[in-house]
């Protein structure tokens, strides 16, 4: 507990990381209606190298966080491989409100998995500790100025020691992560901890 307040405080006290954030949110926010066609098949490829895991956290009475989760395109996915008895609670967060609106229209169609999605920061989740089986992050934590501190907060909101995240990095970015993982995967477009 301490290790996250003294990050939270160093993390306050950068108006250059605040700026940041406010920056990805704005492109987000303008990009969003190009987003599914100009990254859909990517986006898949990543669910498909980790698709035994995806298919694990869409299996049963779980509850998943989608971080970052955009226009919800693994809610999308999700729906194409499950069966009709899915008990998945999946919650969705993300920082623009444009990529949520869009995830809307795809979680408001289809009434087979139980969700909700809420506007918020992938360093300071709005959830209690230990509430998520598994957590699915793909793409998100290039665009974090302050890594430390997400994977800190994912690794608070995981259930149990059975319970998985996932964090994808594109290869083509350069993001300090020190992430002891269970595995690495090394996808076509990413890097794929599991922790």
């Amino acid at each position: 507990m301490l290790k996250r307040k003294q990050n939270v405080e160093e993390y306050l006290s950068s108006s250059e990381k605040v700026k940041h954030k406010l920056d990805v949110m704005r492109k987000y926010d303008t990009t969003f209606s190009s987003y599914d066609k100009l990254h859909r098949e990517e986006q898949y490829g990543k669910y498909m190298a980790v698709l035994d895991i995806v298919k694990t956290a869409f299996k049963g009475k779980t509850t998943v966080l989608d971080l970052g989760c955009g226009t919800s395109l693994l809610y999308e996915f999700a729906l194409k491989m499950l069966d009709e008895n899915c008990l998945t609670y999946y919650v969705g967060l993300d920082l623009s409100i444009n990529m949520l609106k869009i995830a809307k229209r795809k979680v408001k169609r289809n009434t087979v998995i139980l969700s909700d999605l809420l506007q918020g920061d992938a360093e300071f989740l709005p959830f209690r500790n230990e509430c998520f089986d598994f957590i699915l992050s793909f793409s998100t934590f290039q665009n974090l100025p302050h890594v430390e501190l997400a994977i800190l907060e994912v690794k608070r909101t995981l259930r149990n020691k059975s319970s998985k995240a996932i964090i994808s990095v594109p290869k083509k970015v350069n993001v300090n992560i020190n992430i002891k993982g269970k595995e690495v995967f090394e996808g076509k477009y990413d890097i794929i901890y599991v922790i």
